[in-house]
């Protein structure tokens, strides 16, 4: 009888179980962590105690994503097999085809697509697993997208496709396979950009001579009116400019100005402070910054208004000035991605004028010329400036050394 007790709880214990499991409570994120670390037991235990196969993090993340993304094949298969989501987003639109391709993981990529994953789905910035694999330089996996039919025109938000994010990532092999299979060598950005100037604002040679051999039109203009060569000038990228003129490039007619800027102004010490606003227009041949600028001063400051020589007021004053300028730039500094360090000298000439708080009195026009230099680092889409000014507002109250801090928007 002892025996025959044994082997019924055993039997009673082993049907029971599963019942009582289902009726735990457990967390469905630890899906997402055991899918995350290739626990593929511990996955296929977690689902079937209820959990939800396409279970999400609040940033849309799904077991599969994780386990994609980090290369773990068997733990993939296996949430497929349980019915996961190939097709499902993160809140960014990023899909396990995506992560599996910015990753390398070119078995699970090619498990995805076989089990429907779409090849041509975009993120929420244009980009495609074909593009990541481009721009990533992965040639195995770039060629498995061109197997299987991946569109070669789709573009992201800067109207780059697939052989443009190669020629910017600097892959040679991946951008020279794309040409030979068909993608469009002539191909622009939004901005006009070429793959040869995009070569050249990367500086770099080797992209550059590819391009030119593989049959790209070395005199294409950008919507700026810059070719390649007026590119590498503006840079100051010496190997590349005698490179170009030597293979008979001639410089575009460029346009007049190169840039449009608006930016917010700050001048001041510790005795008077002023904001502003400044509309920056950059000279393209004498690297020439003409400028409009507004100034308000941010505190009133109290000063003495003389009535005669015997008497005079103590006033608030408030004070604004507007005007123009020019600055005089000089490249110092070259870095990739088109950015520079600038040194800049310049004056302003400033119409000034104000009020007294309380009173119908006021101070009066005061013509001003501020000399201002200092330091601009310069991108393709802002700029940072600070510098020096010397600016007197008509009187003794404050002192006339400044400091200046600017930021400015590219607008053009």
């Amino acid at each position: 009888m002892h025996f025959k007790s044994i082997v019924l709880w055993t039997v009673l214990v082993y049907c029971i179980s599963p019942l009582a499991l289902k009726g735990q409570t457990t967390d469905p994120l630890e899906l997402l962590k055991a899918a995350e670390e290739g626990q593929t037991a511990q996955v296929i235990q977690l689902l079937n105690k209820g959990i939800p196969v396409n279970v999400s993090n609040d940033m849309g993340v799904t077991a599969l994503m994780l386990a994609a993304q980090n290369g773990y094949f068997i733990t993939v298969k296996a949430l497929i097999l349980n019915g996961a989501d190939v097709n499902r987003s993160d809140t960014e639109g990023v899909t396990a085809l995506h992560l599996a391709t910015h990753t390398g993981q070119l078995d699970i990529a090619e498990y995805l697509v076989a089990s429907g994953a779409r090849i041509n789905v975009r993120d929420q910035n244009g980009l495609s697993p074909f593009f990541y694999a481009a721009a990533y330089g992965d040639q195995v996996m770039t060629e498995m997208y061109l197997f299987h039919g991946a569109n070669r025109n789709l573009t992201d938000k800067e109207g780059r496709t697939p052989f443009l994010a190669a020629v910017w990532g600097g892959h040679i092999e991946v951008a020279d396979m794309l040409v030979k299979t068909g993608s469009d060598i002539q191909v622009k950005d939004r901005k006009g950009n070429n793959a040869l100037m995009l070569a050249v604002e990367n500086n770099d040679l080797l992209m550059a001579d590819s391009l030119i051999t593989w049959g790209i039109n070395p005199n294409a203009t950008n919507k700026k009116g810059f070719n390649a060569l007026d590119l590498a000038r503006e840079a100051g990228y010496t190997e590349l400019i005698q490179y170009l003129e030597l293979i008979g490039i001639s410089p575009h007619k460029v346009p007049f100005f190169t840039s449009v800027s608006a930016g917010l102004l700050f001048s001041g010490n510790t005795d008077d402070q002023w904001g502003g606003m400044r509309l920056s227009l950059t000279e393209n041949r004498l690297r020439m910054n003409i400028h409009l600028t507004y100034y308000q001063r941010l505190v009133r400051i109290p000063v003495l208004h003389e009535i005669s020589p015997e008497l005079a007021y103590q006033f608030y004053e408030s004070r604004s000035a507007l005007g123009g300028g020019l600055m005089k730039e000089f490249k110092i500094i070259t870095m990739p991605d088109n950015r520079h360090l600038i040194i800049f000298f310049g004056t302003d000439a400033l119409l000034s004028f104000g009020g007294y708080k309380g009173s119908s009195l006021n101070p009066g026009l005061t013509f001003l010329l501020v000399p201002e230099t200092g330091l601009l680092f310069d991108t393709q889409k802002w700029q940072i400036i600070a510098g020096y000014q010397y600016l007197t507002p008509g009187h003794d109250a404050v002192s006339p050394h400044r400091l200046m801090l600017q930021t400015n928007l590219k607008l053009w």
